[in-house]
């Protein structure tokens, strides 16, 4: 199965080289509103398809198709997002954190904030209202993650370029 990340990053690098600046939740909206699309017409053209093939017709299988494929394309997005906000507090603590406190006015445990207890532990033990809160979040700093991570694929690379 392909990374979910990777689905759109051709995408993502056309919008950077650009240069256009697109807000987090504006991102998120439209990564959500092509998956779902997407896995919409994938599965309501294969069940139109086999309906066709049978004495039903292509119609009510493709519309019971498309329904079934957007709602499992919104699930997935939802799963892609909450494991990417769990990966977030778990590999950049301090961020999320920030990102949580300041940009979402989230409220968070003292003992959390001066990592005495896990930020991943306290998302997933919160609910619906916590993991909204951080999928909010990992949207909001998913790009200076990004720009950590090419800096450290830099330094590896100018380490084998000293070799």
């Amino acid at each position: 199965m392909s990374d979910p990340e990777a689905s759109l990053e051709g995408i993502g690098s056309l919008i950077r080289v650009a240069g256009i600046n697109i807000p987090a939740r504006a991102r998120f909206v439209g990564e959500t509103v092509i998956s779902a699309t997407l896995s919409s017409l994938t599965f309501g053209l294969v069940c139109g398809q086999v309906g066709a093939m049978t004495t039903i017709g292509p119609l009510a299988p493709f519309l019971c198709g498309s329904w079934f494929g957007y709602s499992a394309g919104l699930l997935r997005q939802w799963w892609d997002c909450k494991r990417l906000a769990k990966r977030y507090a778990s590999r950049y603590p301090t961020l999320m954190l920030y990102s949580l406190q300041q940009d979402w006015n989230t409220v968070v445990p003292e003992s959390v904030a001066k990592n005495e207890d896990s930020l991943e532990e306290w998302i997933t033990d919160g609910g619906l209202g916590r993991t909204t809160m951080s999928i909010l979040a990992a949207q909001s700093i998913k790009t200076s993650v990004e720009e950590i991570q090419q800096r450290g694929r830099e330094k590896v690379a100018g380490q084998y370029n000293s070799d």
